[in-house]
């Protein structure tokens, strides 16, 4: 095996991860070879868990990540039989994922701008952190493992998007709401001019 994609994944597991490697489909059922879907597995060492597989071909298969809230990391491998596994080293990553409580503020006009701070918990510092205003991504930056800053970016048209972050990339938080709006626009002023004094009442 020599590729793991992704090879970073929330603690709670769950999410599917594709293997890459050599061999791993050496029987052809269909001309009537072994069949040893029922025993391929994945397995995570630090974890001692093995989970099933689907193999697609000689050089890809897929399976589900397990939950892990101790280890950090841990290689993962495959085996055929369920007893003899690869010995490739290649390591799965876990992480603490982020969580928004809220946008400050959570809205701002389509012509975009609005620097927006993000409060949550988890803001791990990657280095490449972003936020998605819809399907619009931009740079983050990181104030504090709770706190993070980003300009929203314009749109077409005026509504409500989801605004999320990526501490890792492809790794989506949870959403908060941010509310684009038509901004105002002021296209005379009567009477233009007034005394020093002040107190000029003035039409928009």
């Amino acid at each position: 095996m020599t590729v793991i994609e992704p090879d970073t994944g929330a603690e709670k597991g769950g999410n599917i991860i594709s293997l890459r490697g050599e061999n791993f489909k050496p029987f052809h059922p269909e001309m009537g070879q072994l069949d040893i879907t029922n025993s391929t597995y994945c397995y995570f060492v630090a974890l001692g868990q093995y989970r099933a597989a689907t193999v697609y071909n000689t050089t890809r298969a897929s399976c589900k990540a397990p939950e892990s809230y101790y280890f950090k990391e841990t290689a993962v491998e495959i085996t055929l039989n369920a007893e003899d596994r690869t010995d490739d080293g290649n390591l799965y990553h876990y992480y603490k994922p982020p969580f928004l409580f809220d946008a400050e503020p959570n809205q701002g006009p389509t012509k975009g701008g609005t620097k927006t701070k993000i409060v949550g918990s988890n803001f791990t510092d990657t280095g490449n952190i972003t936020c998605r205003f819809g399907d619009k991504t931009v740079p983050a930056t990181r104030l504090s493992s709770s706190e993070i800053t980003c300009v929203s970016p314009p749109t077409d048209k005026p509504g409500e998007v989801d605004l999320v972050i990526q501490i890792f990339a492809g790794l989506d938080s949870a959403s908060v709401s941010f509310l684009y709006y038509k901004a105002a626009e002021v296209k005379n002023v009567s009477p233009s001019c007034g005394p020093i004094s002040g107190f000029t009442q003035l039409a928009v």
